[in-house]
């Protein structure tokens, strides 16, 4: 009997179609060269730096020196960073953990050019895939963190790619990926946020699986064919969502231009554009954001730490007036002292709208109503805001973001060389364990 599971292996394995590869080969440059930027960030900042290292505290590493433990730190340190990329709908960031892990395992390997790239398409197929199949979009409100439910089966079909496993095998692969798979992250919690370690742990997860396979082991290929999910996690899986066309999920993906939540993107592009066309942010004497009911709550408390400015939407937006050099600061300095800032915010204001449900989860729209102090006022409805798949960043726009981001922890010297190293990677001209290297040397 063939099962789901048997199914989409060997969709994961097709080919891309003829007309659709010039398209989609383009679109996987600018994620890599994104994600990379991420990766870059990620390893040279705080919390990154503190993944690392071989004690803390007297404590072990967090992730030791083999190569699982370096995709694990590699996937956390990149998703840390809240610039990564997002599929809207299924709200899964595919390329914190397929870019990442797929590099250094094929550096591992010594994996050559075109089976890397077929593995970074597969991996992003099975990520937003299983991320959709959730309706990871509604259910993150629930408790359940998308990318960390999908993370195993997005990682685990990559690695299968790698290690050259036929159909059969890999389907072994995401069916032991899959029992491992949770999604219940939690909330905020005092101290270094976990969240990014569970990133990196279940990408871990994936890959083992699929070695796993490789040696043999077997997994149960029918658990999708049945309401086992919904038994075990309470979670109801649609695998109507699961077959598509090879490597199509990246022409669908979002990239962000600043360091924000993506429910908070459109807020934020619609406040710069005020910003842009209005009189200014001296003169506003409030303004309303609108959100559908689905991430009110989540953009409109601010919860503490970095993550919390992040988030909330009036930081975003008094970011964008008072500090907008700091928007790719993956950092995000504390300015709620600055009693400018701290105005600003209090005339900011957060309100649901369920007519933009209607847009929901295919974008995530925001609609701005601004009044000055002379008695006008404004309004902006952003449903696509920029780096969305109708507005999507293009190479310059990806360059000099990388710029922007990597500048901030080497020297704008070295963050060209890295960019060049990573032309070099897509050009074929080196390969994943050159570049890995140079990633991995660059806050040495």
């Amino acid at each position: 009997m063939t099962t789901v599971l048997d199914n989409f292996a060997r969709q994961l394995l097709d080919p891309v179609a003829a007309e659709q590869l010039t398209d989609i080969e383009a679109r996987l440059d600018l994620h890599i060269t994104d994600s990379i930027c991420a990766w870059l960030a990620g390893q040279a900042s705080s919390e990154g730096r503190a993944m690392m290292g071989a004690t803390d505290g007297g404590a072990p590493a967090l992730f030791d020196a083999g190569f699982a433990g370096r995709i694990g730190l590699a996937v956390a340190q990149t998703r840390l960073t809240e610039i990564d990329d997002i599929h809207m709908p299924s709200c899964t960031t595919a390329g914190s953990v397929i870019v990442p892990a797929v590099l250094t395992l094929a550096a591992e390997m010594g994996s050559d050019h075109a089976t890397v790239r077929h593995a970074m398409r597969a991996g992003y197929d099975a990520l937003v895939r299983t991320g959709c199949a959730i309706d990871g979009a509604r259910i993150l409100y629930r408790g359940i963190w998308p990318t960390y439910f999908a993370a195993p089966m997005g990682t685990a079909a990559a690695a299968a790619v790698l290690l050259g496993l036929d159909a059969e095998r890999t389907a072994h692969a995401l069916a032991m990926a899959l029992v491992q798979t949770s999604g219940a992250a939690g909330g905020p919690a005092p101290g270094r946020n976990p969240r990014w370690l569970f990133a990196g742990w279940a990408a871990m997860a994936g890959v083992q699986a699929a070695i796993a396979a490789a040696r043999g082991h077997g997994g149960d290929t029918s658990l999708l064919d049945s309401d086992w999910l919904e038994k075990t996690h309470g979670i109801a899986f649609d695998a109507q969502a699961l077959p598509g066309e090879p490597g199509a999920t990246l022409l669908a993906m979002s990239m962000k231009p600043a360091c924000t939540a993506k429910q908070a993107a459109s807020a934020l592009a619609g406040f710069q554009q005020l910003l842009d066309e209005g009189p200014g942010h001296e003169t506003l004497k409030s303004a309303t954001i609108h959100v559908p009911p689905a991430y009110f709550h989540m953009i409109s408390r601010q919860p503490p730490g970095r993550l919390g400015r992040i988030v909330s939407a009036k930081w975003q937006c008094a970011m964008a007036a008072l500090h907008p050099d700091e928007l790719l600061d993956i950092e995000r300095t504390d300015h709620s002292g600055e009693p400018a800032f701290a105005a600003l915010m209090e005339k900011i204001s957060i309100a649901e709208d369920e007519a933009l449900m209607d847009h929901f989860p295919r974008v995530y729209p925001a609609r701005i109503d601004a009044e000055y102090l002379d008695g006008t006022a404004a309004s902006v409805l952003v449903t696509n805001a920029p780096g969305d798949p109708a507005l999507p960043l293009g190479p310059d726009a990806v360059d000099a973001k990388f710029d922007a981001v990597v500048s901030r922890s080497c020297s704008p010297e070295k963050a060209q060389c890295l960019l060049a190293q990573i032309r070099g990677f897509l050009s074929d001209g080196i390969g994943a364990g050159e570049l890995v290297a140079d990633i991995r040397d660059s806050i040495a």
